[in-house]
């Protein structure tokens, strides 16, 4: 990691370098050459605990929900 990288990961939460840490991570283990906010998405979503993934998983479940809604309207 460049010297500019570890500068700023020093100024970031212990949550928020474990997220750049492991982002890094994944984009060596895919061969490119930078990390792209889609690695640090792609993190976010693969961690049980992140504030995205709920954040997504909750607004599926309100799609259903309205889904079901629309459903018993029709009937």
């Amino acid at each position: 990691m460049s010297s500019g990288a570890c500068a700023v990961q020093q100024t970031l939460t212990a949550e928020a370098a474990s997220v750049l840490k492991h982002s890094l991570s994944l984009s060596r283990r895919r061969g490119h050459a930078q990390v792209t906010p889609l690695h640090v998405a792609a993190t976010l979503l693969s961690s049980r605990t992140s504030l995205l993934r709920r954040a997504c998983l909750r607004d599926k479940e309100s799609d259903r929900e309205k889904e079901e809604e629309e459903k018993q309207i029709n009937r």
